[in-house]
């Protein structure tokens, strides 16, 4: 069952994007380059934290670790969105995945299947946004229904989707 990926100019005026000093350097000189593989969470595509620097510079500390990092802070249109924060999109992964379960591909992953959607649906897919939540973090509080670390995440697909970025965040170099 085929469903509708609808263009929306909903702006995300604070989208966070954490890396390294040298390669915040190198993106405000050539743009971003998006990251590949099967292992990405929401499949290729340049990624940010929505409204949240320290989610951004969290992630940066971890995968930079003892390197100085930097924090750039974009404004994204979100544009045709897969949104996995509703039902019906949730509902398409789904679908999808059976297709592909159907002609053999057994181990697709979600990033594999989001792939799948991004390149093969006309019109395609500018962005990928979904909430992730790390269980391993606990509740907020025993008996709450939130978690300590839960992030929403926006994958871009389409770099024309990325109205503008400046560095918001650097930290000093060694």
């Amino acid at each position: 069952m085929r469903k509708e990926i609808k263009y929306t100019d909903q702006l995300i005026p604070n989208a966070y994007h954490g890396t390294s000093n040298e390669n915040a350097k190198k993106i405000c000189r050539d743009g971003f380059i998006a990251s590949c593989g099967e292992k990405q969470f929401l499949g290729d595509g340049i990624y940010f934290y929505e409204n949240s620097l320290r989610h951004a510079q969290n992630w940066a500390e971890r995968y930079f670790k003892g390197e100085p990092i930097a924090i750039i802070k974009a404004q994204v249109v979100l544009g045709r969105c897969l949104d996995l924060n509703n039902w019906e999109h949730r509902n398409l992964i789904v679908d999808v995945k059976e297709r592909l379960i159907s002609r053999g591909h057994k181990e697709s992953t979600d990033a594999a299947v989001i792939n799948f959607i991004a390149k093969n649906f006309n019109p395609k897919i500018d962005t990928v946004r979904a909430c992730y939540v790390q269980p391993k973090y606990g509740n907020l509080f025993p008996g709450s229904k939130f978690y300590s670390y839960s992030q929403l995440i926006l994958c871009v697909k389409n770099k024309n989707n990325i109205s503008g970025y400046y560095i918001a965040y650097q930290s000093l170099d060694n």
